[in-house]
């Protein structure tokens, strides 16, 4: 539990740098409560990828104070949270703890300070930290990324639509009801997509095909998931489209759609190659094959160490055409227009293992494609 709460912490952080988050110190913006100050928001938010040296200075000043205010505790707070996940020192887990010590005092001062709460919720463990998520919730529905974290941990509490009927009813309830309230917030399509996914996986998985098939509609007039690779405004979008996101909210048929105009368009100009096309390709074979095989994915048995899962996107049927269809779209390309990179996603298409590249044996271990990049593959333990 601790290591997996400390990947959580170390996954956020991350996740806040990449989002602007931490420069702004505000998790929940739209939300009344603590904000950092200036000079603690310079010094342990906008230079920190600089130097901690700053940060850590900062956090010293506060700690030889005798009575804080309640702002400079809830700076301190922060300037220890910072440092405690940078790694960079043998006592992370001493500040982690005095920094949890810091937010706890504020928040029973302050219960409704939707800031002090989020941060409550990162660093406490278990059900303690699911209560201030299921909090938040309430205080602030538009707080996306409370909505974003707390969906998650609710979906891996219940399986990820694994085994549903074994599942606690009311957790299942209770992450519909999130579902549909990041929805209706979430402003960035990446966001739409994660929240619309499992919220349409829900809906099959309890049997209501007519309102599936409803917010299917709706995601699409409203996303136009077609045009996510085109969209300069976000450069993931072939990730979004034809990743496992798109696949599992049955967006395989607009993924082969885009495809094929995205290759049409490249083959008639002049300067432009077929590899921003096969990126798509690429990350739709990923979702049907497994590594180096012709084994469709939705064919393949779960490995007996994981649960049957309840819920699947395509029949087998299903993705055979899909699969013979992204085939056809490859083979359109002529031999003169084809890449390095086509070349190696026509051969995963095909089944083929690259010869150059044989399987190495490592007992107790199989290979499995990276997380990040479907073209690297890492070792997971069996």
């Amino acid at each position: 539990m601790k290591c997996e709460k400390e990947l959580v912490q170390l996954l956020v952080a991350v996740s806040l740098i990449a989002w602007g988050i931490s420069a702004c110190g505000i998790p929940c913006p739209k939300s009344p409560g603590f904000r950092l100050t200036d000079e603690a928001r310079e010094k342990c938010e906008e230079k920190i990828e600089e130097s901690f040296d700053e940060c850590w200075k900062y956090v010293l000043s506060l700690l030889d104070k005798e009575n804080l205010t309640d702002q400079q505790r809830f700076d301190l707070a922060d300037g220890l949270k910072v440092i405690s996940w940078s790694g960079t020192r043998e006592d992370d887990e001493f500040l982690r703890l005095r920094s949890l010590q810091e937010y706890r005092i504020l928040h029973e001062k302050f219960p409704d300070d939707v800031q002090v709460s989020w941060y409550l919720s990162l660093l406490e463990d278990g059900e303690t930290s699911l209560q201030f998520q299921r909090r938040i919730a309430q205080l602030a529905p538009d707080c996306n990324l409370n909505n974003r974290y707390f969906a998650e941990d609710l979906d891996r509490q219940i399986g990820w639509g694994r085994d549903r009927t074994e599942q606690d009813e009311d957790l299942v309830q209770e992450l519909v009801s999130v579902l549909d309230q990041g929805y209706e917030h979430a402003e960035r399509r990446w966001d739409k997509m994660n929240f619309g996914h499992r919220r349409y996986r829900e809906y099959l998985l309890a049997g209501e095909q007519d309102l599936a098939e409803i917010f299917w509609n709706q995601v699409v007039a409203e996303l136009d998931p077609g045009s996510f690779p085109q969209d300069n405004t976000y450069s993931h979008g072939w990730t979004i489209l034809c990743g496992e996101m798109g696949f599992k909210f049955r967006f395989a048929g607009i993924c082969l759609d885009t495809i094929e105009k995205t290759l049409k368009e490249a083959l008639e100009s002049q300067t432009n190659t077929v590899d921003y096309a096969i990126l798509g390709a690429r990350l739709l074979v990923r979702q049907l094959l497994f590594p180096w095989g012709n084994t469709m994915f939705v064919l393949n048995p779960s490995p007996p160490r994981v649960h049957e899962v309840s819920y699947k996107p395509y029949t087998a049927g299903e993705g055979a055409r899909i699969l013979m269809r992204l085939r056809d779209l490859m083979e359109s390309v002529p031999k003169d227009s084809r890449t390095e990179s086509f070349d190696k996603t026509y051969n995963k298409i095909l089944g083929q293992k690259p010869p150059e590249d044989p399987t190495p044996v490592r007992p107790g271990y199989e290979l499995v494609p990276s997380p990040s990049d479907p073209d690297i593959w890492i070792w997971e333990r069996l």
